[in-house]
This record gives structure tokens, C-alpha cells and sequence, in this order.
């Protein structure tokens, strides 16, 4: 018991030591895809909140997403969503102000869809879910913010019908952001 707890001590203490900060980010995308008759348009607003200890953070994204697609026979479905995406982050090579780094993100999206087509509307609530790694390269501009881009899915989605497990390079797996970083030590409350 003894030994465990000295071991206990020298990991907290050596966490301690580390270099950590609580830092701010977040996603603001619309994208609008047109291939043929079929048009494609969607909205998403995801704030993000992690802790950063050395080479690890832990983090999650919250927020809702609103998306429209239509083709050319008149059809259309139509919703809103919420999401909830938490990740831990591993930055394996820091180069200067570049880094690299792989994400293990989770995915979760809910949300109610109305499949509208010449024979009426349609209520669907959709759920979808999903694991895998996600690569990715920052660069620091000072201290405080970091510019950041990752592009790539390996891993496996599901929701209803659709099921992918794999590997994917586009730009609908693209995400661009700009981290605040905030020390922790000036996140602390004031005693009373």
C-alpha cells in the first residue's frame, strides 16, 4: 500500500510539473455541395473545451448542426441536430511551432429530419454514432493561440442505413480551428 501510494505522489507531482492550460476552440462551417440535380446544404456550430497536460489533451465539442438536402425529383430532407464529439489528442512531433498530432474521437449526433417528396412528409429521428483516429498538424502563432487543421477519418460511423468503416481523405473530413489557450492557474475560483 505504501508503494502505491508513493507512486500515487510522484505521477500527481509530475503532472504538476507539466505544462497545462484549459483552452477554448470551436467550428463554425457551412458548406454547400451541388453534384448534378441533387444540392446539398449545411450549417454547424460547435463550440470545443479541453485540458492540455504535455503531449495529451482531452477534450469535447457540443453543439448543434442544421442541414438541407434536395434532388432533382423534388424531394428534400431537412433537419437540425445536436452533436456531442469527444476526443482525446496526442501530439507526436513538435517541430519549432509546428506540431503533429492524431485525435481518438468519438462521435454522437441526434437530431429530427423531415423527408419531404411528392407523397408527403416524413418525421425521422436519426442518431448517429461513431469511433476512430483523426490526423492533424498546428502551428503555434505565440503562447496563447494556435492554428490548427486536421483532414482524415479512420475509423467506423453508423446511423440507421448507412454504415462506413474505413479510411477517408475529403474535405467533408476537413476541420480548421483556432485554439485559445488559457493557464489553468488563471481558471482557479478566489477563496472565500
Amino acid at each position: 500500500m505504501k508503494k502505491l501510494l508513493i507512486a500515487l505522489a510522484a505521477v500527481v507531482m509530475s503532472l504538476s510539473a507539466s505544462a497545462q492550460s484549459w483552452w477554448v476552440d470551436g467550428q463554425l462551417s457551412a458548406n454547400q455541395n451541388k453534384h448534378g440535380n441533387f444540392k446539398n446544404i449545411s450549417v454547424s456550430v460547435l463550440p470545443e473545451v479541453g485540458y492540455n497536460v504535455g503531449r495529451w489533451d482531452i477534450a469535447a465539442q457540443f453543439g448543434l448542426a442544421y442541414a438541407h438536402q434536395k434532388d432533382g425529383d423534388g424531394a428534400s430532407i431537412h433537419g437540425a441536430s445536436l452533436k456531442f464529439n469527444p476526443f482525446v489528442r496526442y501530439t507526436f512531433v513538435n517541430i519549432g511551432k509546428v506540431g503533429f498530432y492524431v485525435d481518438l474521437a468519438g462521435q454522437f449526433q441526434t437530431g429530427k429530419f423531415f423527408d419531404e417528396d411528392v407523397s408527403g412528409e416524413e418525421i425521422i429521428n436519426g442518431t448517429l454514432w461513431g469511433i476512430g483516429l483523426k490526423p492533424g498538424v498546428k502551428y503555434a502563432i505565440n503562447d496563447h493561440v494556435v492554428f490548427s487543421a486536421a483532414l482524415g477519418f479512420l475509423g467506423y460511423k453508423r446511423c440507421h442505413d448507412y454504415e462506413f468503416a474505413g479510411m477517408s481523405f475529403n474535405t467533408g473530413n476537413m476541420s480548421l480551428g483556432v485554439t485559445y489557450a488559457v493557464s489553468y492557474t488563471h481558471l482557479t475560483l478566489p477563496t472565500t
